[in-house]
């Protein structure tokens, strides 16, 4: 076979065999790779859909929701005597607002109507809308 020895014929078909061995070794490793890959992400996609069933059926869940719901409405500030601290639990007063209606109150005096908040910088009417139902005087 093409001049070559018995020894060169074995050598050559023993790198052939090799050779095609690794290639389906190599074809075979890509294959259960993305198969891997996709059993993850369906298991992954199923475990998610798990967790969100949970987490919306969850007692615990439903019960802080539900707490947090029964703070904002109990909360009523006096916006006359609440401190910077208090103000903060209003919805979209953060702590520069709060300093903001202490300050404007010590140098004006005290809120005679609610609506006298919307004097403060930075409490407009859409803010004051927001925060009417928690606020009073006193």
């Amino acid at each position: 076979m093409f001049g070559f020895t018995r020894q060169e014929k074995s050598v050559i078909i023993f790198l052939i065999i090799t050779f095609t061995i690794g290639t389906g070794i190599i074809t075979i490793r890509k294959l259960s790779y993305r198969n891997t890959i996709e059993q993850f992400k369906s298991r992954y996609s199923e475990m998610d859909k798990n967790f969100s069933e949970i987490s919306k059926n969850d007692s615990l869940f439903n019960i802080q929701k539900e707490k947090d719901a029964n703070q904002t409405i109990n909360l009523k500030i006096n916006i006359n005597t609440a401190d910077e601290d208090e103000l903060i639990k209003l919805p979209g007063i953060g702590p520069v607002l709060s300093k903001r209606i202490v300050s404007y109150r010590k140098s004006v005096g005290k809120f005679k109507k609610t609506s006298e908040i919307i004097n403060v910088k930075g409490i407009g009417k859409k803010k004051f809308e927001k925060i009417l139902p928690f606020i009073y005087i006193d």
